[in-house]
């Protein structure tokens, strides 16, 4: 027999990995849904860096090597943008990203 304990597809959380190396965020642009139930997983690749999304109230540090996963909130449309919240070195400012949530 057939378990139906699985729920619905669109009550599944979304996991959206996110790599952090030096001064680059992999993918730097993120689209996803309002109202989606969406998590951030964020692996830290070389360096010492974390994820700040000031609008939505993230901010993650990671030490080098390590992964950390945070809920992303989903119940405002509009474009948010994201960067590296620890002094990483020369290319600190340039390591910055989007996320994009629509209707």
């Amino acid at each position: 027999s057939v378990s139906s304990e699985s729920s619905s597809a669109q009550a599944e959380t979304r996991i959206i990995n996110i790599e952090a190396s030096n001064w680059t965020f992999t993918p730097a642009s993120i689209t996803v849904k309002k109202g989606e139930k969406v998590q951030l997983k964020v692996t830290n690749v070389s360096g010492t860096h974390g994820i700040l999304v000031p609008d939505l109230g993230i901010d993650l540090k990671l030490a080098e090597g390590a992964t950390g996963t945070v809920d992303l909130p989903t119940d405002k449309t509009g474009t948010f943008s994201f960067r590296c919240n620890t002094l990483c070195g020369e290319g600190h400012t340039d390591m910055t990203g989007t996320i994009t949530i629509t209707e």
